[in-house]
């Protein structure tokens, strides 16, 4: 019924996977960010490692966001980290990265800027009295909300069907998808 990209990033295959369907097609990372406008006036990011900070303020910029933007910030770790180090030690620095944000950038708004910082929502918002948006549950409710609604992705302009191509060796797997007869 609907499609949700779980990498937190203005990733390209949003927009490919929105010119192919008509079904919505929601990345955790704009979900967050809008629902997070609607719950408070500023709101921070707190991601992985820093190489993700460039890329999550291009993503702000891009949705038209840098006024609401407080801060992005990052706890060091690599994605990878999330899985492999204790969840004590995890939810810590998450923690310590978000307080920081609320304390001194002027957040009243928490984005948990990865998927897999899934689930650290609701004790993170209790501890800091602020809310602490899950990005993954943000795009499920947005998703949710455009299937009940009934919408579908406009086809008029950014989001048109692209002109069938010829492609050589194309598999047969991505054939239809693009219009092509596989070779």
């Amino acid at each position: 019924d609907a499609f949700v990209i779980a990498c937190y990033s203005d990733h390209p295959v949003i927009y490919a996977a929105r010119e192919i369907t008509t079904k919505p097609v929601v990345g955790i990372a704009e979900a967050n960010m809008y629902m997070a406008c609607m719950l408070g006036h500023k709101f921070s990011i707190v991601t992985t490692n820093r190489e993700w900070e460039p890329l999550l303020w291009d993503a702000v910029h891009h949705y038209g966001l840098a006024t609401r933007c407080a801060s992005v910030r990052s706890t060091g770790l690599p994605v990878l980290a999330l899985e492999e180090k204790s969840e004590a030690e995890t939810y810590a620095l998450i923690h310590n990265m978000a307080q920081r944000a609320v304390a001194h950038d002027g957040a009243d708004v928490i984005c948990l800027g990865c998927a897999g910082m899934s689930g650290m929502d609701k004790r993170l918002t209790a501890e800091l009295s602020v809310p602490v948006l899950d990005g993954v549950v943000c795009a499920l409710k947005f998703v949710e909300g455009m299937v009940h609604y009934g919408i579908s992705t406009s086809k008029r302009l950014a989001y048109a069907k692209p002109e069938p191509k010829t492609l050589d060796n194309l598999p047969a797997i991505f054939a239809t998808a693009y219009g092509n007869k596989a070779k």
